[in-house]
């Protein structure tokens, strides 16, 4: 049987958008605002899995996920790297499906 590849998201960016953990954009002009996620434009469920899956993580095994956890908390507060942490655990997630 040959392979059938599944174009539902062309990339880790349109994954993300898809869950709503990607940032806002505001352009005007040459100005870019990025600003809170886009969680009223994202699907719930798929976000609260993210999510859930990092809290699991968090008093877990030092990896190189929760080094960048414990660095975002210091660096921007426990909301954003919560949400920063998820997003890339979606893209890790996307890489190796893909």
């Amino acid at each position: 049987m040959p392979y059938a590849k599944s174009a539902a998201f062309e990339s880790s960016k349109q994954l993300t958008a898809y869950a709503g953990l990607a940032t806002s954009v505001r352009q005007s002009g040459s100005t870019d605002r990025h600003g809170k996620i886009t969680k009223t434009k994202g699907r719930k469920r798929l976000r609260t899995i993210a999510i859930r899956a990092v809290l699991a993580m968090v008093n877990g095994k030092r990896t190189p996920l929760m080094e960048f956890y414990a660095r975002e908390t210091r660096e921007k507060g426990y909301g954003k790297a919560l949400c920063a942490t998820a997003r890339k655990l979606l893209t890790i997630t996307y890489v190796m499906l893909k």
